[in-house]
């Protein structure tokens, strides 16, 4: 295997919160597995891209932000109420031009961010009294270009071999 071109340098959460409710759960969700059924649309989550400290003149460099809670549209036996936000530095070492750098880092950034919160929520349920609590997979590609936008086009460097105009006219 080869190291990504996308590094996660530092991650941290800024906020972090599950509340065991005094419901009475199903045992086992409507999937079969141990863990309650959420809902798909039962899930707010919240993407930002930004920059850390000084780094705005480093385009290789960005802070991605992640938040994720339950929204009022859970089921009223769901056994659990939870929120978490989540930040994460990272490097991208990328010859694509700034808008697709960024595209990669939220999508990709935005992707492994919300797979510490997943675990980090997991861990914690264990030992609730209603049982583990598993976030489902997302999938973080809506965040980049749809399938009816044009690609992003790649600026084409040409070497001329006898410059036509002066430096200070082009």
């Amino acid at each position: 295997m080869k190291r990504s071109p996308l590094q996660l340098t530092h991650s941290h959460f800024s906020g972090l919160s599950i509340v065991a409710l005094d419901v009475e759960p199903e045992l086992i969700g409507n999937n079969g597995s141990i863990y309650p059924d959420i809902p798909s649309d039962a899930l707010e989550t919240t993407v930002e891209l930004g920059y850390p400290g000084d780094a705005k003149d480093a385009p290789h460099e960005f802070l991605v932000k992640v938040g994720i809670s339950n929204s009022e549209s859970l089921p009223d036996n769901f056994p659990y109420r939870f929120a978490a936000q989540i930040e994460g530095i990272f490097t991208i070492v990328h010859d694509g031009d700034f808008d697709e750098r960024k595209r990669m880092v939220v999508i990709n950034g935005g992707s492994m961010l919300f797979g510490i919160v997943r675990e980090q929520i997991l861990a914690l349920s264990l030992r609730h009294k209603n049982g583990p609590l598993l976030l489902p997979s997302l999938d973080f590609r809506g965040l980049g270009p749809t399938d009816d936008e044009p690609p992003p086009k790649k600026a084409v460097r040409r070497k001329r071999s006898t410059p036509t105009k002066p430096d200070d006219e082009v």
